[in-house]
């Protein structure tokens, strides 16, 4: 029995090479031997068996994560998935169903919604919608009736397109159900800072000597950057950046997943002070560490690439726009791998521009002007493309986990102001 609508696993595929493919499965059954009833790796190795295409031994794997804990919503979703694709939707719903009582979480009440609308059960798939949007955040409002304020380096350089508002799958599928349903009865509320809670203020545009730089000196790659969003930057009441908003969701969502429950210990490089606000309301590490070459109240004044660390002595980091700054980005990614905890992981990332194939850097002696055409800031040595990224961060031994807006989904992405591009990247230490 087909389907015309497609249900989503908890957590996306990690790897896509067939050769990175099999090296991590080693590794996980490596993990296995040594750690065997850790139900994390369980549902790691069950994870890469989907990625493999062996979806008989990954229902085996999911099933031995419920022998350890019956409770994990990610494994009844991703089982009821499994059993949607082949056509048995009473199965699905049985597990669906599980996982909707164990947490309240939007890619389960999307899926049951999803699925009862194939059975016919129409009223039923309506109240799924329904919770599914209200674990959103709150929506920005609609541009229509609040037009921007006019700003004159709009009208000179090169073009920039403004950020796609899409409607999230849920309130589409709520409305197709329900035509007589207004889409501005469902985006009552407006824009959202996970950073400091502040909901119906319109986020504030990049800064004007930004923007002013960028068009002066020719920078071809403004707009065309994985992140950094032109029209919604920075929070109007904590200042917080894009990127640290989606920062913040993702700790958000990591800590009500139980994914913190160790606490352990943070060290954040350059640290953004909006960010690290939250993270000590959050109170989700026993410890956290701030530093930095150059900056003042940081706990350590340290040089990445020779960190006076031991190793593995951190089991979260977070390394947010550093690596650009860095001659030897190399050793910097060195130096973050030695002293993560094998087992842990980190954030990190670097503006990332769309379109090359390869980084652009190796100009040395450039004055700041040329700077700010080439790399995008006047303190810049480099702009990374994706792929060199990507396996400048494997190569030093980083399992990188690449989470977007089919991750976190297309309402929150709008409401936190997100590009649709964005991506967030998890290197983590097996």
């Amino acid at each position: 029995m087909g389907s015309k609508r497609r249900l989503n696993q908890s957590e996306p595929a990690r790897l896509k090479k067939p050769a990175q493919i099999s090296s991590a499965i080693n590794e996980v059954l490596r993990m296995l031997k040594e750690e065997p009833g850790n139900p994390e790796v369980y549902y790691k190795y069950a994870q890469l068996l989907r990625t493999a295409g062996e979806s008989e031994e990954v229902a085996v794997q999911l099933k031995e994560v419920l022998t350890i804990d019956p409770y994990d919503y990610r494994v009844e979703n991703d089982l009821a998935v499994l059993y949607y694709n082949e056509g048995k939707f009473d199965q699905a719903l049985e597990h669906l169903q599980k996982a909707a009582s164990s947490d309240n979480n939007v890619v389960v009440h999307q899926n049951l919604g999803r699925l009862l609308t194939e059975l016919g059960r129409y009223d039923e798939a309506m109240a799924e919608f329904e919770k599914a949007v209200t674990q959103m955040p709150a929506s920005r409002p609609d541009k229509s009736t609040e037009p921007a304020e006019p700003s004159d380096v709009w009208n000179e350089g090169p073009s920039v397109k403004p950020t796609s508002y899409r409607k999230s799958p849920a309130i589409i599928e709520l409305i197709s159900l329900r035509p007589g349903l207004r889409e501005n009865e469902i985006y009552a509320r407006q824009s959202f800072c996970t950073v400091c809670g502040a909901t119906g203020r319109r986020f504030l545009p990049l800064g004007k000597h930004n923007i002013d730089n960028l068009y002066h000196h020719g920078f071809k790659y403004l707009g065309r950057c994985e992140m950094t969003s032109i029209e919604e930057y920075a929070c109007p009441s904590c200042g917080a950046s894009d990127r640290q908003r989606l920062y913040a969701l993702w700790f958000e969502l990591e800590a009500s997943a139980g994914r913190f429950r160790n606490r352990g210990n943070l060290i954040h490089f350059a640290p953004e002070r909006p960010l690290e606000r939250k993270l000590a309301s959050m109170k989700i590490f026993d410890m956290m560490l701030t530093a930095d070459l150059s900056m003042k109240d940081v706990d350590f004044h340290a040089d990445i690439t020779r960190l006076p660390f031991p190793a593995e002595s951190f089991d979260t980091f977070i390394c947010s726009h550093v690596l650009e700054h860095v001659e030897d980005d190399d050793m910097a990614i060195s130096e973050l791998y030695r002293v993560t905890k094998r087992g842990g992981r980190g954030i990190l990332m670097t503006p990332i521009a769309i379109g090359p194939k390869h980084t652009i850097e190796g100009k040395r002696g450039l004055d700041a002007g040329k700077r700010w055409g080439l790399y995008g800031q006047d303190d810049h040595v480099r702009l990374y493309s994706h792929d060199d990224f990507v396996a400048k961060a494997l190569y030093h031994g980083f399992h990188l986990l690449e989470l977007g807006i089919d991750y976190f989904g297309e309402a929150l992405f709008e409401r936190l102001g997100l590009l649709e591009t964005s991506v967030l990247y998890i290197a983590e230490k097996w």
